[in-house]
């Protein structure tokens, strides 16, 4: 059963960049670990079903969260509000849910991520028609109506199953995106040793020290080392030059991701820029320069799991 950690308790960069500060593997020195069992491809089929899963859950909770920003957790809707807005519609998950509860009986076992799993499958069934039944009673607009009462009473039982669920949640992508960054590692080392430098290796690379960049970022709006980040970011360079230059040997190879390392260093190189200049003379990052960040790195993943999940 997984930790109810609390969504404050938890690092984004103990999220996404578990293992930043971890030396590049290179070739066939590289050790893949127990963890991830002797099948790379059979350890990569199981943690997209985990991430597709944390994928189609993620909306229900992205609702929540701004439902929350206007209405109190402990006293919920008043009868004051004009409107009770931010909750999400939950995604259809059913295809999720079953892919990702297949593989958790499959090799390789990862106990606590299987687990999780199948916990976040339940609560997601439970909680998804609470909130949507609150979206339609809350469409209505009836609660100014009656002083809130029936509001408050739709409030308590989405309280009662979203707390949990975000919680679960949230636990869970914390040990998928562990395990992800370590496979990501190890799959860099075995695609060179049998493939050599190719367009997936290229891919794979360009992302994962994307990570290390990120990991120089504070997890919240607050001082940064830009000393850090500068280096990190030069050190990038190489990554994109070195991507560019296999792109001009082999024309097309990288496809649309082509421009993507390139489009991720300049993204960053703004946001330094930006947090050079606050004024004050602490260099701070302020949430929409976070905000560029992330949407920095999302868009160069998200467009490499496109390509390397795609047969080809």
């Amino acid at each position: 059963m997984l930790h109810t950690t609390s969504p404050s308790a938890l690092s984004r960069r103990a999220i996404l960049f578990a293992v930043a500060l971890a030396p590049l593997a290179h070739g066939a020195q590289a050790q893949a670990s127990p963890a991830l069992g002797g099948d790379l491809a059979r350890a990569r089929a199981k943690l997209d079903a985990c991430l597709d899963l944390l994928a189609q859950t993620a909306q229900i909770g992205a609702g929540w969260r701004r439902y929350l920003a206007e209405v109190s957790l402990e006293r919920g809707p008043t009868g004051k509000e004009i409107r009770l807005g931010g909750l999400i519609a939950p995604a259809d998950a059913a295809r999720e849910i079953a892919a990702a509860l297949q593989e958790a009986g499959r090799q390789p076992a990862w106990p606590e991520i299987d687990s999780g799993v199948k916990s976040l499958a339940r609560l997601y069934g439970e909680a998804a028609p609470v909130v949507s039944a609150a979206m339609t009673e809350f469409a209505r607009n009836a609660h100014r109506e009656d002083e809130g009462r029936t509001a408050r009473a739709h409030h308590e039982r989405m309280r009662e199953h979203m707390q949990p669920l975000v919680a679960t949640r949230a636990e869970l992508q914390r040990q998928v995106e562990s395990l992800r960054a370590e496979l990501e590692i190890a799959e860099l080392a075995a695609w060179e040793k049998s493939g050599g430098r190719n367009w997936r290796w290229h891919m794979r690379r360009a992302v994962v020290e994307a990570r290390r960049v990120m990991a120089t970022m504070p997890e919240k709006p607050g001082p940064v080392d830009v000393a850090k980040l500068d280096a990190a970011l030069t050190h990038y360079e190489t990554i994109v030059a070195d991507a560019e230059a296999f792109e001009k040997e082999k024309p097309g190879a990288l496809m649309a991701f082509s421009t993507s390392p390139r489009g991720f260093l300049t993204g960053m190189r703004t946001v330094e820029t930006r947090i050079r200049a606050v004024p004050g003379g602490t260099p701070l990052a302020l949430p929409p320069y976070l905000a560029h960040a992330q949407a920095s790195y999302e868009n160069i993943a998200k467009l490499a799991d496109a390509f390397l999940r795609t047969p080809r």
